[in-house]
Parts: C-alpha cells; sequence; structure tokens
C-alpha cells in the first residue's frame, strides 16, 4: 500500500461532524471530487447539491473499480459528510457499509482506519476509536502535523469519555506538534467544562484570530460555542 499517498489524502480536509462536537479536523480522504462551499444565501443548499454530486460520482467510480478500496473509502466519507450536514442518519449507515467494504477489498493489514474511527466518533463509538488509530500510527511513518490529528482525535474521544486527564495530555502534545485552531477550541471546550470558564473564552478567542482558512461554517460553530460558554456563566 503506498502508505504515504494514503495519509496525505485522510488527513487532508475538516469535517463538520467533529465540528459538533468539538470542531475536531476530520483525518479522512480528499475526494476527487470537491464540495462548493457558498457563503452566499442559499448556502446550505449549495453545500448539500455539490455533496449529493459528489456520492453520485464516487458511486459510479466505484461501480467502474471494483478493486479500489481508496474509492469505497472516499464514498464513505462523502455520505458521512453529507449526515454531518443534514442529521440523516442514514448516511452513517451507508458510510459504515462502504467502509467495510473497502476492508473486504484491502489487503491483508491495510484499509481505511482512521476513516473508521472518524466514523466511530461520528456515532459516539468512542471505545473502538484508540484501536484503528494504534493500527494507523504503526502502518504510516508520520510527519508531525499528521501525527497531531491522530492525538486531536485520541484528546476528544478521551474527552467524550470523561477521562479529562488524558484529554489534556493528548490536547498538549497536538498542539506541541502542531498549532492548531480546530484543537485549540477541543482545549477550550475541556477547560470550560472542567471549571475553568475563563481559560475555555481565552483559548476560544485564541482559535478565533488563528482560523483564518475556515469555512464561513466552522467559524459559526466556534462563535457558537463562545456563545454557549457566555450563557453558562
Amino acid at each position: 500500500m503506498r502508505t504515504r499517498h494514503r495519509f496525505t489524502l485522510i488527513i487532508l480536509g475538516l469535517a463538520g461532524v467533529a465540528i459538533a462536537v468539538v470542531a475536531l479536523p476530520t483525518l479522512h480522504p480528499a475526494a476527487p471530487v470537491n464540495p462548493v462551499v457558498s457563503t452566499k444565501p442559499g448556502g446550505y443548499q449549495v453545500e448539500v447539491a455539490a455533496l449529493d454530486e459528489r456520492i453520485a460520482v464516487l458511486g459510479r467510480r466505484a461501480v467502474a473499480m471494483p478493486t479500489s478500496w481508496g474509492t469505497r473509502e472516499w464514498l464513505a466519507q462523502a455520505y458521512l459528510d453529507r449526515a454531518r450536514l443534514t442529521g440523516v442518519y442514514d448516511d452513517y449507515t451507508r458510510a459504515a457499509a462502504e467502509i467495510d467494504a473497502a476492508f473486504v477489498i484491502a489487503p491483508a493489514g491495510a484499509g481505511p482506519f482512521v476513516s473508521r474511527a472518524n466514523l466511530a466518533f461520528a456515532v459516539h463509538r468512542f471505545d473502538t476509536i484508540s484501536g484503528d488509530l494504534d493500527v494507523a500510527e504503526r502502518m504510516i511513518a508520520l510527519k508531525d502535523t499528521e501525527l497531531a490529528q491522530l492525538r486531536a482525535l485520541r484528546a476528544q474521544a478521551a474527552y467524550q469519555q470523561g477521562d479529562y486527564a488524558r484529554a489534556e495530555a493528548d490536547f498538549a502534545e497536538s498542539l506541541r506538534l502542531n498549532s492548531d485552531w480546530s484543537t485549540l477550541c477541543g482545549q477550550a471546550l475541556l477547560r470550560a467544562n472542567t471549571g475553568d470558564a475563563d481559560a475555555g473564552d481565552r483559548l476560544y478567542r485564541m482559535a478565533r484570530r488563528m482560523a483564518v482558512n475556515a469555512t464561513p461554517r466552522q467559524l459559526a460553530w466556534l462563535d457558537l460555542q463562545r456563545g454557549l460558554l457566555a450563557l453558562a456563566r
């Protein structure tokens, strides 16, 4: 397997589902058909239509390339992106089916381990995430920026399971490897919900200044978190 190429694909992009919880950068293959993001009125409909088209194209490609497990992984991620955007649960089921199909096609020891971990996070199966990330880390020689993404996902899973000490350590290690605005958001949520609202707001403000390449939807999520924190205080 071309592990470096595969992981480069996996780590591209930022998905909305992690955003729905903690603004986590999602590690997934960048599909060859890129969704359109519009800041004009009707942008939601534009994004949904673009994802519909992306799924249709990748579905036809999967049929035409039955031995390509990477295509199945891209299709799974497209379903996952649409599920996150629309809240239609059936797309999570479709994503899981495509990931299962990708593992059937992939050579022994290979497969979409990180994408499966992302799906597990999206449907709150937090206890299954670390095993897939362990395999991914053993299989692939990682750059610091790539390892930071995996460590951030570990931190998010630990937070959701109530292991705040583990989450804090993993967030800190992720930020040491790569200073990323979305990881700061995760750390902000952890701090705010464990008794340090001032630190949480400070980290959100830092993240907002860093998020120069964020999409409008991502910025809206970030501002919403600050508003929710202010309301709670």
